[in-house]
């Protein structure tokens, strides 16, 4: 699953998984798919569905006995929408991909103040909208609470989450 940002992390999962002996099930934005720029019929072994922007959570309602009928579910960026995500009812292993683990799972402490005026109000414009009005954080850790595994780029940043963040 992308509905977020990394059209780049899901091209090269895309074509790791290419010629594995298993069968991969995409769902994501029409936006995302066409930056990941592959076509979609090249693969035998990987299906693409695609929904509008705005329509992320109706999709998933919609696909979630075709996500439940897969072994696992992978979000391959879990960075927005927690509310609605952690009311979806997943019958299967859910693993998050973490690309920052300071942002996923740190706090405050390990925020770093940005070094230019642009920096700091677009900070603090997320501060007000993310955490105060949706209260994104709370929304986040619930969401987590329910994942059986995270996935992480190498070995050094898994081992830097288990040190830092335990």
């Amino acid at each position: 699953l992308e509905f977020d940002y990394h059209a780049e992390v899901l091209r090269n999962a895309c074509l790791a998984l290419a010629d594995a002996p298993i069968s991969v099930h995409v769902f994501t934005t029409e936006h995302i798919w066409r930056t990941v720029g592959l076509d979609q019929h090249v693969f035998a072994n990987i299906t693409v569905d695609c929904c509008a922007p705005r329509d992320v959570i109706p999709f998933l309602q919609g696909a979630l006995h075709q996500i439940n009928a897969c072994d696992a579910i992978l979000f391959n960026t879990a960075a927005a929408r927690f509310s609605a995500l952690r009311r979806l009812d997943f019958q299967r292993p859910v693993l998050v991909r973490v690309h920052n683990s300071q942002a996923f799972f740190g706090s405050l402490k390990d925020y770093k103040r940005p070094r230019s005026a642009f920096l700091l109000w677009k900070d603090f414009s997320h501060l007000v909208r993310k955490l105060i009005w949706e209260r994104d954080h709370y929304q986040m850790k619930a969401f987590v609470g329910g994942v059986d595994g995270y996935v992480f780029p190498t070995e050094r940043m898994r081992s830097h989450a288990i040190e830092a963040y335990r």
